[in-house]
């Protein structure tokens, strides 16, 4: 329900169609996150932050947006077949539909403190000559909530993974019990987990 606040130390969860707004509430301060599926798009997220906040006061609070965006902003191609061994190039891509919260600082992607061919959490492939890692599962934090953590670094879960998925040098993982080829999986997306202190 809009507007709900919590009581006590407990979580108020109210959906808008697709986009989930959470208050979280520590001894001092309430913490916000929008989770958005990408649809609404993500200004959707954005919008709902602004709403609450402000646009202009919305850097200086708590708020994370998390999920799957279903878009990226670089890609790691992978190149080569499994008989003759893989190569692995990182490319930014010129402009995507998450550059609402990159472009002008509103929000930080912390996966991107991981080294570029450490920030995937998908495989995507049709074939050999079409196969690449991307990132479409983020946590993006408030210039704030960030700058309260800057020491921190977000873990990606990359041991639901299929064994079709490849991984670049140093980067494979023990797979969960009953893993297989394709299927079963954990899923073809890697969580993205990260400890935060509210300020």
């Amino acid at each position: 329900m809009p507007g709900a606040r919590p009581s006590d130390r407990r979580t108020a969860v109210f959906a808008l169609r697709r986009a989930f707004q959470v208050d979280g509430q520590s001894a001092r301060r309430v913490g916000r996150a929008a989770i958005d599926h990408a649809d609404p798009p993500r200004r959707g997220a954005r919008r709902i932050i602004e709403d609450r906040f402000g646009a202009e006061q919305a850097g200086t609070k708590s708020f994370a947006i998390c999920g799957d965006m279903n878009d990226y902003q670089e890609r790691v191609d992978v190149i080569g077949r499994r008989g003759t061994g893989y190569r692995f190039e990182h490319q930014n891509e010129t402009a995507s539909a998450l550059d609402v919260f990159s472009s002008d600082g509103f929000a930080e992607n912390v996966v991107r403190r991981r080294e570029p061919l450490d920030r995937w959490t998908l495989y995507h492939a049709r074939g050999p000559q079409e196969q690449w890692l991307c990132q479409l599962d983020y946590l993006w934090l408030s210039p704030a909530l960030a700058a309260h953590n800057a020491g921190r670094l977000p873990e990606i879960i990359r041991s639901g993974q299929p064994y079709r998925t490849v991984f670049p040098p140093g980067q494979e993982v023990e797979r969960y019990p009953r893993t297989g080829w394709d299927r079963p999986k954990a899923s073809d997306h890697c969580p993205v987990v990260m400890t935060l202190d509210l300020p």
